[in-house]
């Protein structure tokens, strides 16, 4: 039970693209994290099929904490030719990218464009405000617990029936 990452990166790298943003940055969470590679995959999948090469520069991985998206906008805009958009894991790491930016003298989203995924409570708090995907993390996790539950009322029926 969960959403199509992959589908979702690409989606936002798309409409980055429509903006006409080349030089995309990626910051993700743990590198080894399925969702970050599953992230990863939708992003290079969209930059692929718009002929643009996946800069591996543009590429930083922190925790998805608002620290982790401090350090990896200053890693990303301390590059010779920094990126002119930034896809962001979490919207938590959004925050800290948003301020630190902000602290940079950038404006959001003249200078740089900012999307992530989540669409947490706090993201509507964002100024500038922040553009992100919203991945009903709620019904998720409703639809998580109500498996647990059915697992615990009825532990022998295989996982595959409960879908």
């Amino acid at each position: 039970m969960n959403n199509d990452n992959i589908k979702a990166a690409k989606m936002v790298t798309e409409y980055l693209l429509l903006l006409k943003h080349e030089k995309i940055g990626f910051i993700g969470g743990r590198e080894d994290a399925y969702v970050t590679l599953d992230h990863k995959e939708g992003y290079c999948q969209a930059l692929g099929e718009a002929g643009v090469s996946v800069n591996e520069q543009y590429l930083v991985y922190h925790d998805e904490v608002f620290e982790g998206g401090e350090q990896a906008v200053i890693e990303l805009m301390a590059k010779q030719d920094p990126p002119s958009a930034i896809i962001v894991a979490d919207d938590l790491m959004a925050l800290g990218v948003l301020r630190m930016l902000q602290s940079m003298s950038y404006d959001v989203p003249n200078d740089v464009s900012v999307i992530s995924f989540n669409n947490v409570l706090m993201s509507e708090l964002a100024n500038p405000p922040l553009t992100t995907l919203d991945i009903h993390i709620f019904e998720l996790g409703f639809q998580a617990a109500e498996l647990l539950r059915e697992h615990i009322q009825t532990p022998d029926l295989p996982a595959a029936a409960r879908w």
